[in-house]
């Protein structure tokens, strides 16, 4: 992260525009912004088209766009019938699905990462879906929180859309009859410094869902604006979310498939900078 006192008036973009370019591109400097990865005085900024102040200081981290490849390490399993992806951040499930050219399963929000299984032809995406439906596919996550939550928990509850914003949908618990049931277990494998990794498995498939319940019970993943607190720690640029194992009987064959992968690079150096030991190999 470069920090950079203004020393003059002016527009937000154009001040990056002169520290960052030809080095990033606009598209890399807007991506950035989207991303939580600006600061003005503190506080995130996302829009370009903000105003600078004099004595103002900007810290920015800026990045390019993921690339996106049918290569390994990205590739974790893959046969005729399904694929299984690292996902990256940065990206909606169905652009994803259409960038790679498969057909989408699930879905896992655009920030989160981890463990993304695509389809590569109709009838196996229809048994695929069959097998979430049925709730034959065990997911675990990885959640990086605030608090120390209790060793082991589980939280069930109804929920409900809380906003909708320019495209935008987030989600509450409620007590509304309308609500949609949801459940979340969770494992706590480590706290530090007022902060602990747990390990969540989803027992149902709702939008957001463990972002939710973690917040609602005191505990939201940090780097998560939305449900969380609006300025996170320096370097949590999104939500601390990862798809970390997937166990479910091949849609064909029958085998059971056990796949893990560990958190990406950013997380891992996140948790090792407050002391973190725990390993995912």
């Amino acid at each position: 992260m470069k920090k950079i006192t203004v020393n003059e008036n002016g527009r937000l973009l154009t001040f990056l525009k002169t520290h960052f370019s030809p080095k990033f591109s606009t598209r890399d400097l807007h991506f950035s912004l989207d991303h939580n990865r600006c600061r003005v005085n503190g506080k995130i900024e996302r829009f370009a088209s903000s105003s600078l102040k004099k004595g103002e200081v900007v810290s920015f981290f800026p990045v390019k766009p993921p690339q996106f490849s049918l290569d390994p390490p990205r590739v974790l399993f893959e046969d005729s019938h399904l694929l299984l992806y690292n996902k990256p951040p940065g990206i909606s499930s169905p652009d994803l699905a259409k960038k790679l050219g498969f057909l989408l399963v699930h879905r896992l929000d655009r920030d989160t990462t981890g463990l993304f299984l695509l389809a590569k032809t109709p009838q196996a995406q229809e048994r695929l879906q069959d097998l979430f439906r049925q709730r034959r596919c065990v997911k675990e996550y990885v959640a990086f929180v605030e608090g120390t939550p209790t060793s082991t928990g589980l939280f069930k509850g109804k929920m409900e859309i809380a906003s909708r914003r320019e495209g935008a949908v987030k989600w509450k618990v409620t007590s509304s009859p309308k609500g949609l049931f949801s459940q979340t277990s969770w494992e706590s494998l480590e706290s530090k410094k007022n902060t602990s990794l747990l390990l969540c498995r989803p027992l149902t498939g709702r939008t957001h869902q463990i972002r939710v319940h973690l917040s609602h019970i005191g505990h939201p993943i940090l780097g998560d604006v939305d449900y969380g607190k609006k300025d996170p720690p320096p370097r949590f640029f999104r939500p601390h979310l990862h798809a970390y194992s997937l166990l479910f009987p091949h849609p064909f064959t029958q085998e059971n498939l056990s796949i893990q992968t560990p958190p990406p690079e950013d997380f891992l150096e996140n948790i090792t900078s407050l002391g973190y030991r725990y390993s995912f190999t």
